[in-house]
């Protein structure tokens, strides 16, 4: 099958890239021109004796010729029908050379016909999540895992930037997964199979927005992400389908990183990966709500989700039900700073921001002052809020620090102990 598609494949590019030649120069020649050539001749490619060899190979290879023309797709759906023996056939001049190219590229042949393969063999039907970092900029791509990478959209893939985004060079977050092919009307469509795949899905894009928090607790606070495109190859039987971006920030701006940045965050996604991270639920909690709070418009809203990050993080032991606000403030002060007035200070911001946050949730207007900033002057809702932010960020790192270490207690910290044993700091 290989030698036959490989044959065909070379005789008709070089039928088309001088038909095209016909009626242009080479300097004229261009993807419009050479697509157009390729209609016109399609008596022509049809007459090769190649064409018929690699036919006859195409419809003896049991595995291909056993989905022409028939339903196709994820089990899920949504599914359609193949390609006959000639359209495919059609198709496979495509193989031949990437756009712009217009003569026989053996690497890219060989590159494309193992996806072609691949999407006829397997099983399974291979998706790639593509997700643009607009507000970041690297110096390179970086392989987060097997299946998860940071890349530079290039070529098609760079359709799925936003609009607006200025950078010639964007990045996004890559994300490889599979979903069961269903080939034939024996295979019957239910509810349970579209659940199925939706939840594949659905813990796709929560890995990329795994990663987005990632950036943000690493000070990348300008990413975001204005979309996620699943597609398929263009030889696959599925479907691309896009799903849209959650937050459009008003302002943007984008923060450049060089290749040692890139090996430390690699470092530090590796670790929020091991067990003592992900076997601590109010952890991942607090990431998360730390996620959402980026993509809230208003600081009435972000403040909410900010708490629930703190309440998650520092209340997760869930021993007493009393005075919560005051051990919130009290255990993120001594979490994040050595005695003296430092600590008092977050302790006074923390009580604060749980008035606030408690005040913006039953529905009333916070009117009390914010506390002042360190050099006496008002604090403005929004700055009170970005520093609510960091002193979560400053904890959540510390915390998944912490919950690395062998001897560390489930709830990361001992609280009785800190506090009323005068241990002074935890800081590393």
């Amino acid at each position: 099958m290989h030698n036959a598609v490989k044959s065909f494949v070379v005789a008709a590019m070089s039928l088309v890239y001088q038909r095209a030649l016909a009626d242009c120069n080479r300097q004229e020649l261009n993807e419009d021109r050479f697509f157009f050539a390729k209609l016109a001749a399609s008596d022509e490619l049809r007459e090769l004796p190649e064409y018929q060899s690699c036919l006859q190979a195409l419809l003896a290879d049991a595995t291909f010729s056993s989905q022409l023309r028939v339903l196709a797709g994820p089990r899920g759906g949504p599914r359609f029908q193949s390609a006959d023996a000639g359209g495919l056939m059609s198709q496979f001049v495509d193989l031949g050379a990437p756009q712009g190219k217009f003569t026989f590229d053996e690497p890219y042949f060989e590159k494309e016909y193992g996806d072609l393969e691949k999407t006829y063999y397997d099983s399974a039907i291979e998706y790639t999540a593509i997700a643009p970092l607009n507000g970041f900029i690297a110096s390179g791509p970086l392989q987060l895992s097997d299946t998860i990478e940071i890349i530079q959209l290039e070529g098609e893939t760079a359709e799925t930037r936003s609009a607006a985004d200025w950078h010639e060079k964007v990045y996004a977050v890559s994300i490889k997964y599979s979903l069961p092919k269903a080939i034939g009307e024996d295979h019957e469509l239910t509810p349970n199979h579209r659940r199925d795949d939706d939840a594949i899905r659905k813990a796709v894009n929560e890995q990329i927005a795994e990663v987005v928090t990632a950036l943000r607790l690493q000070g990348i606070e300008s990413v975001y992400v204005p979309g996620v495109l699943h597609k398929t190859s263009k030889w696959s039987f599925g479907q691309s389908r896009p799903f849209p971006g959650q937050f459009l920030p008003e302002i943007t701006f984008s923060m450049s990183v060089e290749s040692d940045w890139l090996h430390k965050f690699k470092e530090f996604w590796e670790r929020l990966q091991e067990d003592g991270v992900r076997k601590r639920s109010f952890l991942l909690t607090a990431l998360r709500r730390f996620g959402y709070a980026h993509e809230r418009y208003r600081s009435e809203d972000k403040i909410i989700d900010l708490l629930i990050a703190a309440e998650a993080l520092f209340l997760s032991d869930n021993i007493y039900t009393g005075e919560i606000k005051y051990r919130l403030a009290q255990r993120t002060a001594f979490f994040l700073t050595e005695a003296g007035e430092h600590r008092k200070i977050v302790f006074k911001r923390m009580k604060a921001a749980y008035d606030f946050r408690s005040t913006t949730a039953h529905g009333g207007s916070y009117k009390k002052p914010f506390p002042k900033k360190a050099d006496g002057s008002e604090s403005t809702m929004d700055e009170f809020v970005w520093q609510i932010q960091d002193y979560i960020r400053r904890s959540l790192l510390r915390a998944i620090y912490r919950a690395l270490l062998p001897d560390t207690p489930l709830h990361i910290v001992r609280w009785d102990d800190l506090i009323l044993d005068g241990t002074s700091t935890l800081i590393e």
